[in-house]
């Protein structure tokens, strides 16, 4: 049988979670007396009629000490504490004032003063004023006791002593210490059979004396509802308790540590009630009433007093009033479940669009999309939907996931007048170029990285110009496919077939760098003989600025055809939502896609080098020099100077000895 509406709903708060709304009095002195007080007591008892209403009987004792050496007739005030009396809070019941046991006269003092009693006092008397009244209490989930302690230090001297002392009588519930015990201060006190007490001989303290516990009628429902837990081990029952805690974690003046423990105490009841539900296999209205539950508890927890947000509270509170939404009946309860998995999902959206988690976002929306018009409005959910769709397509894009981009939004809004002209698309998104300069001729080996999802193409492009060389006779170069991209090795050339090479490579920007190093590295060699040695001097004057520059004018051209899709995309009109929806689309995605482009270009320039080796081989006598070179150096002469023993020299410098020795010792035979 499906519950009502109603009975899915918490129950209202039956009791106004405040404490007295009538405030203590205190007696203070009219004027600048001579008397001096000496000690107080506050004797309280508490009563109850009915066992809900609760009503504080006070009996304030003042000892006070005329020490003057001639009689006075003093005029004491009957007053609220200051902050009472700022919040207009009303006076409380039966108010007498008696001297010595004999009651005194109350007159008013005035409108905003209250009212007073006038006192005799013989020379160095020491007499008692007894102030007594009745302070009703609201029926709250709490009994709360304050006493302003600290308004007696506005007596003009030091009291000597001070006692409260709370009568429990009848209350067996707060006999002794116990869990329903929430606060008590200050520290020093006794339990005394029925009674609390705070007995200080020294000035009181600055803080009020508190005591707050559970109300007896509270402490009440809660041990019956424990009982029948017990006895019967039913969801209802651990509903029932639930309810309990969770209104008493509402109730207000409660430290934190209360305040989470009832918290604590309602989550444990209610995941306890549910687990005996589906345990019994209890119909789904019963479920989804300990469910909303459940989500109005993680609720509270999910938005902290200072604003803050706590994703994982959002999502318990998600969770459960999603399932509990498909079976709750329309109404109130309904509607506010809605609401509630709205928020949750509007947050976790936000969420993600932070993170930049655009496929969560995406799913989001979706869940979103299934809640009724008057909770989301479809219309701005779909600009929304559109906006992070747009995202999530940039960035798939930009991972190279094309074919998912495709699938998000279809082929037609990623092709044809979407991407940039064929001649703004580059092939590559780096190359790593390294010359090996020799004495008589050089070799070059480079690796061209392609853009991931452009590599068919570049392979296509790489296999023509390498047949274009081939066929100009100008060098066999070899071509190499790995997983990191394709490598160029063209060795043994000169002069001749570097400037052949260039002539045979095309003009377009893909092809600038391998142009630029094929014709700016000429080598100057020059040689110097000294004696025996020789010294090869090799140079060669670079510059790679020219096609850094040229790639930055393409990222730029994009920039501002970017721009102007953007400026266009602003002015434009259409003839309805979706077309205006999809016109957005295709235009976003098309400047877009250029800055996309403009960005390739951007890092073909930072992310390609040139890498120059001058000197024999590694095993030769003289070492290597190597230059690593970006495209934005500016223009360098690199230059490397090797030495070695003139070959020519060498053997003139034997035959000579030859011929020396031959005639030193011919001469030496004729002497002999």
């Amino acid at each position: 049988m499906a519950a009502s509406p109603l009975e899915n709903r918490l129950p209202e708060h039956r009791f106004q979670s405040e404490s007295a709304v009538a405030s203590h009095l205190l007696l203070q002195p009219a004027l600048e007396t001579s008397l001096v007080l000496l000690t107080h007591t506050l004797d309280v008892r508490v009563a109850t009629a009915d066992g809900r209403s609760l009503t504080l009987q006070i009996e304030a004792s003042y000892r006070l000490h005329n020490e003057e050496d001639e009689a006075i007739t003093a005029t004491l005030l009957v007053v609220q504490p200051a902050n009472a009396a700022a919040a207009g809070h009303p006076l409380p019941r039966n108010i007498t004032v008696t001297l010595d046991g004999q009651p005194l006269a109350l007159q008013s003092a005035g409108q905003t003063v209250g009212q007073s009693v006038q006192a005799e006092f013989d020379a160095d008397a020491r007499r008692r004023l007894t102030l007594r009244y009745d302070l009703p209490l609201t029926a709250t989930q709490t009994f709360d006791f304050h006493y302003p302690i600290s308004e007696l230090l506005s007596w003009p001297s030091d009291i000597s002593g001070w006692r409260v002392t709370i009568d429990f009588a009848g209350m067996d519930q707060w006999l002794a210490p116990s869990n329903s015990w929430l606060q008590i201060s200050p520290r020093g006190w006794k339990m005394r059979a029925s009674q609390l007490e705070w007995l200080r001989e020294e000035r009181p303290p600055t803080t009020d004396v508190h005591f707050q516990a559970l109300h007896p009628q509270w402490i009440r429902e809660i041990q019956v509802t424990q009982n029948a837990v017990r006895v019967q081990n039913d969801l209802e029952s651990m509903q029932r308790l639930g309810d309990l805690y969770a209104q008493l974690h509402q109730a207000p003046a409660l430290r934190n540590a209360s305040r989470d423990r009832f918290y604590e105490q309602a989550l444990a009841a209610y995941t306890q009630a549910l687990h005996l539900g589906e345990e019994r296999a209890r119909p789904d209205t019963v479920l989804a009433a300990v469910r909303y539950r459940l989500a109005a508890l993680y609720r509270k927890r999910a938005i902290a007093s200072d604003g803050s947000v706590d994703s994982v509270y959002v999502a318990l509170m998600l969770a459960e009033a999603e399932k509990a939404l498909p079976a709750t009946p329309q109404g109130p309860t309904r509607t506010e479940l809605q609401s509630w998995v709205a928020q949750g999902l509007q947050q976790q959206l936000r969420t993600a669009r932070l993170q930049e988690n655009w496929p969560q976002a995406l799913l989001l929306t979706e869940r979103l999309a299934r809640l009724p018009a008057d909770v989301v409005d479809p219309a701005t959910l779909e600009d929304e939907r559109r906006a992070i769709l747009l995202h999530e397509v940039l960035q798939q894009l930009q991972d190279g996931n094309e074919d998912a981009a495709v699938k998000l939004v279809g082929e037609e809004f990623l092709t044809g007048e979407t991407l940039p002209r064929p001649e703004f698309r580059t092939l590559f998104a780096n190359w790593q170029i390294t010359v090996t300069v020799n004495r008589n001729d050089m070799s070059i080996s480079a690796l061209a990285r392609p853009i991931f999802q452009r590599r068919v193409d570049g392979e296509g492009a790489l296999n023509t110009l390498l047949n274009s060389w081939s066929a100009s006779g100008a060098a066999n170069a070899a071509l190499t496919v790995d997983a990191n991209g394709f490598l160029i090795q063209l060795d043994q050339l000169d002069a001749a077939k570097r400037r052949l090479l260039a002539q045979n490579t095309p003009q377009l920007p893909d092809w600038a760098l391998l142009r630029s190093v094929l014709l700016t590295t000429e080598q100057e060699t020059r040689q110097e003989t000294q004696l025996l040695w020789q010294r090869t001097t090799q140079a060669i004057d670079v510059d790679f600025r020219p096609v850094g520059d040229q790639w930055h004018s393409m990222a730029a051209s994009l920039d501002r055809e970017a721009t102007a899709v953007e400026d266009e995309t602003a002015s434009a009109t259409a003839l309805n939502r979706a077309e205006a929806a999809a016109l957005e689309i295709r235009q976003s995605l098309r400047a877009a896609q250029h800055r996309l482009e403009a960005g390739r270009w951007r890092r073909l320039v930072s992310d390609s080098t040139v890498q120059v080796v001058m000197g024999e081989l590694p095993d030769d006598a003289s070492p290597q020099r190597v230059w690593l070179l970006g495209l934005t150096d500016p223009p360098q002469r690199l230059t490397n100077h090797m030495e070695s023993i003139s070959a020519v020299r060498l053997w003139l410098a034997i035959a000579l000895a030859v011929v020396l020795s031959s005639l030193f010792a011919g001469l030496l035979w004729l002497l002999l």
